[in-house]
């Protein structure tokens, strides 16, 4: 029952994301998302002139499986009267389920004591406990660090960083 579930929520993205292709000249497809060990390719990429899509992705540590391999993709549109950033956020709990999410996201910048970081803060609408923060540093843009529920980097040996993925 799941499984069908699952599956009729990816193939309606499928079908959603084939629309707007219709709609928007693509350029060529970034990524495949998997689902239950199938691949399923969603096109995501600069959009015409209209927006810019980013793609973020990683190997984060996880108390209870092997690792949860993460791609962020970031997407924002560049017209005054339709400006939402959206992103969607896949989590892949290797050996595990696959979380997929999305929603809006807000920049802000400057971080401590980089004034030229940026900072993303995904569900920003949405009260504290559902947002999620990540940050770039201006001297290393292509890298984003996972950041805890306080806005803080996370102390570890371990690795809480995506990287951007170029085309």
């Amino acid at each position: 029952m799941k499984s069908n579930v699952l599956w009729m929520n990816v193939w309606g993205f499928v079908a959603v994301c084939i629309a707007v292709g219709c709609k928007s000249e693509m350029k060529k497809p970034e990524s495949s998302v998997m689902v239950d060990e199938e691949a399923v390719v969603v096109e995501t990429s600069v959009m015409s002139d209209s927006a810019t899509v980013v793609t973020y992705t990683g190997k984060l540590p996880s108390a209870d499986c092997p690792g949860i391999v993460t791609t962020l993709v970031l997407k924002w549109t560049h017209q005054p009267d339709n400006g939402k950033n959206m992103y969607e956020l896949k989590e892949e709990y290797i050996g595990k389920k696959t979380f997929l999410t999305d929603g809006e996201f807000n920049v802000e910048r400057g971080y401590k004591d980089d004034n030229d970081a940026t900072l993303y803060i995904l569900n920003f609408r949405k009260p504290v406990k559902e947002q999620r923060y990540y940050v770039s540093f201006s001297n290393k843009p292509e890298v984003l660090h996972v950041l805890d529920s306080k806005k803080e980097m996370i102390n570890s040996k371990l690795n809480y960083t995506l990287k951007e993925v170029k085309q």
